[in-house]
């Protein structure tokens, strides 16, 4: 088992891996001027999670009994998942918006400092993920070589892919207040909502089982790759 055990290390180390790859990255690019934006990326990355976590972990088991018991059974679940969602586009977008709103730096951002703001986001999320997981590896119940590659090689696709969507959707809320089109803000609140919600179906009814895992690894990389064609759009709106 000692492969087994080193594959399942080696893809929590991925995420975090994704993570620090994306800041070297943006930093080469943009020099040393870019760390207050990756800062502050890290920073409402924080903030909104640790206020979606402190209204989350209190008020989702009520909520979802609520819906179980007041809703058709056919609806209950998708309101559910569409709860969870829309707790995400709450708390991350509407996190992001108000960074925007109060931080002089991100309201006159250039694309550089714009994306470098996104990867800041993003790259936070895989980096803390990437431990929160590390910490379980030892715990881990013993599997099947094949299913260690799986959860060795899935996260950090998946890291990937929603860093891509984390940069997209935070790059359009800092456009829509430089240009005061808060249609891009709600396009990012709904775009992102989406994404979580799918996520939350897959976890709480497929209960992300090894064989549906891909399945939802491909949702992921459809999302992540329609925001980096969006980022290359957003790229020719700032030049």
């Amino acid at each position: 088992m000692a492969t087994a055990s080193l594959l399942s290390y080696a893809g929590r180390l991925g995420m975090g891996g994704v993570a620090v790859v994306a800041a070297i990255g943006v930093m080469a690019v943009s020099g040393s001027s870019a760390l207050p934006f990756l800062a502050l990326g890290a920073l409402a990355w924080l903030v909104a999670v640790g206020l979606k976590l402190a209204w989350s972990v209190p008020t989702n088991k009520p909520v979802m009994d609520f819906l179980e018991k007041n809703f058709p059974r056919a609806l209950s679940g998708p309101a559910s998942w569409a709860y969870i969602g829309f707790l995400t586009g709450i708390f991350e977008c509407g996190i992001v918006l108000l960074f925007v709103l109060l931080q002089p730096m991100l309201r006159a951002a250039s694309w550089p400092e714009a994306l470098v703001f996104g990867v800041g986001f993003g790259a936070t999320e895989a980096w803390v993920l990437g431990l929160f997981s590390l910490s379980q590896a030892a715990e881990e119940k013993q599997k099947k070589v094949s299913e260690f590659i799986l959860t060795a090689t899935a996260p950090v696709i998946e890291r990937i892919f929603a860093l891509f969507v984390h940069a997209f959707t935070t790059v359009l809320i800092v456009l829509a207040v430089q240009q005061s089109s808060y249609l891009l803000f709600w396009f990012s609140f709904g775009f992102k909502s989406l994404l979580d919600s799918i996520a939350a179906f897959g976890h709480l009814k497929w209960k992300v089982l090894p064989s549906r895992i891909w399945l939802m690894e491909l949702i992921v990389a459809v999302f992540g790759t329609i925001s980096l064609l969006g980022l290359l759009l957003l790229y020719g709106i700032y030049a």
